[in-house]
């Protein structure tokens, strides 16, 4: 695999399982592996909203805000096109039923986020 190949990257709750001069490597390589033009999407947890329960993880081993995760894009070259401090649920753990497909639409179109500590990041390689 040639370097910039892919048009996006989608990284889902990944960065704050490496020490941070990891992350900064792994970012790294994604700047290396999109096309120019690509984006990166980032969703994970949001430390300012999530700090209760962030290390409740034990494999957490970095903390990000969506302040400081697009401030790390930024030096790897990449322009912010969205950010979205509350973007999902911190956890879905102990839910036991399935979740209606009309109720995930209408949280993500929905104002108002309750218990939300994840963040959604869109970033574009300049």
């Amino acid at each position: 695999m040639g370097v910039e190949t892919f048009d996006v990257v989608i990284a889902s709750n990944f960065l704050e399982h490496f020490e941070a001069d990891v992350a900064w490597s792994l970012v790294r390589d994604v700047t290396a592996l999109l096309r120019p033009g690509g984006r990166f999407i980032v969703i994970q947890p949001n430390f300012r909203y999530a700090y209760r329960k962030y290390f409740d993880d034990y494999t957490h081993r970095s903390v990000f805000t969506d302040t400081s995760l697009g401030n790390l894009l930024r030096a790897h070259g990449f322009r912010v096109e969205l950010s979205r401090p509350k973007f999902l649920p911190y956890s879905m753990r102990g839910i036991r039923t399935s979740i209606p497909a009309w109720l995930i639409r209408a949280y993500l179109r929905s104002p108002v986020k309750p218990f939300a500590g994840q963040m959604l990041i869109v970033a574009r390689k300049v």
